[in-house]
């Protein structure tokens, strides 16, 4: 893994499994501004095997500067998450970061 760029906002994409294809098809159109410096991602794929998966996600959560939600409509949200996710959304008021909810759609004429 690469250093991370000084001043750089990290998001973390907090997404279901099933969710995956269109958490890397987002971060895709992002690509732009992590190679400018301004972003890092970091989402579970990113966990070491052996590593205190819980432990990492709760100190990304707390570093982060943008958490995105990714859901979709019908979807499954991922129950490991939904505590942090809650205090994700009220980040600001907490500490931690700004809480965006992004709204995925996998059907063909959508984007994202």
């Amino acid at each position: 893994m690469t250093a991370e760029p000084t001043g750089a906002a990290e998001v973390f994409y907090c997404y279901a499994y099933e969710d995956r294809i269109l958490r890397d098809e987002l971060e895709k159109h992002l690509g732009i501004l992590r190679r400018q410096g301004r972003i890092t991602g970091w989402h579970d794929r990113d966990i070491s095997a052996g590593t205190d998966w819980a432990h990492e996600i709760d100190t990304h959560l707390n570093s982060a500067s943008i958490i995105l939600l990714l859901v979709q409509l019908g979807g499954n949200t991922p129950m490991v998450y939904l505590d942090r996710q809650s205090l994700a959304l009220i980040g600001p008021f907490e500490g931690l970061g700004h809480g965006l909810v992004v709204v995925l759609d996998e059907g063909q004429d959508a984007g994202l």
